[in-house]
């Protein structure tokens, strides 16, 4: 029997909203067993960080997100993948107070709604393709 840890990374401003594939993705992370605690508490702290304006940091976390989740992608780790694009959205959220940030979280959310649609889960993609749409209408 694996152990569940969760963290709660609470946004604010205009990306606040946590869509429903978001939800189902962070459900999912919530059951994996083999998240560390610490990392974790490094991504509370980056989250903080970027309400406190540290965001070269924070441009790294999420590039190295985005190319973790690419690379699950490629070896068919649906979980992986979905777990890293969740991971970036949290990081990016504190972002959008800027069109650019804004801009940014619209195409992650862009790129989890093709995830999702790959591996079936049609609704869930189509509510990432409304929050693209609803923080760029140009996203698509």
């Amino acid at each position: 029997m694996g152990r569940a840890t969760s963290v709660l990374l609470v946004a604010s401003g205009e990306g606040a909203t946590e869509s429903s594939g978001l939800r189902a993705v962070r459900a999912r992370i919530e059951e994996r067993d083999d998240l560390e605690p610490a990392s974790l508490s490094r991504l509370a702290a980056l989250a903080t960080e970027t309400r406190e304006g540290a965001a070269e940091d924070v441009e790294a976390e999420v590039r190295a997100r985005l190319a973790g989740a690419e690379d699950a992608f490629s070896r068919f780790d649906y979980t992986g993948a979905t777990t890293q694009l969740d991971e970036a959205l949290a990081l990016l959220r504190p972002l959008a107070r800027t069109a650019d940030g804004r801009a940014r979280l619209a195409r992650t959310h862009l790129t989890l709604a093709m995830v999702l649609m790959v591996h079936g889960e049609r609704e869930a993609a189509l509510e990432e393709l409304r929050t693209c749409r609803h923080l760029d209408p140009d996203c698509a």
